[in-house]
């Protein structure tokens, strides 16, 4: 039986795969894609592929969206691509670079 610590673990390595997966399958379906676009696709991606892992780490306001950008910077760091300034869109989930 695993412990708590190694399922957090297991869940937070699915939840970064599944945002990187998405991110990744954003920018194929649209390369021109703004990055409000690809942090939903990312989100809704994650939320779709393991919604466990979601459930059990209760992601807070905001997590999900750093967390998409990481994975976008790490999607795109051997492209040569800059880091984005900040994600396009408002809100309370609208996340900007350095906050």
């Amino acid at each position: 039986m695993a412990t708590g610590i190694a399922v957090e673990r297991e869940f937070r390595a699915s939840l970064k795969e599944a945002l990187m997966s998405g991110v990744k399958a954003a920018l194929a379906e649209n390369p021109q894609a703004g990055l409000e676009e690809i942090r939903a696709h990312a989100i809704y991606h994650a939320r779709e592929s393991v919604p466990d892992a979601i459930a059990y780490l209760v992601p807070g306001d905001g997590v999900l969206d750093r967390l998409a950008l990481r994975a976008y910077r790490e999607a795109v760091e051997g492209l040569g691509d800059p880091t984005p300034k900040k994600w396009t869109g408002s809100g309370r989930h609208a996340l900007h670079v350095g906050r």
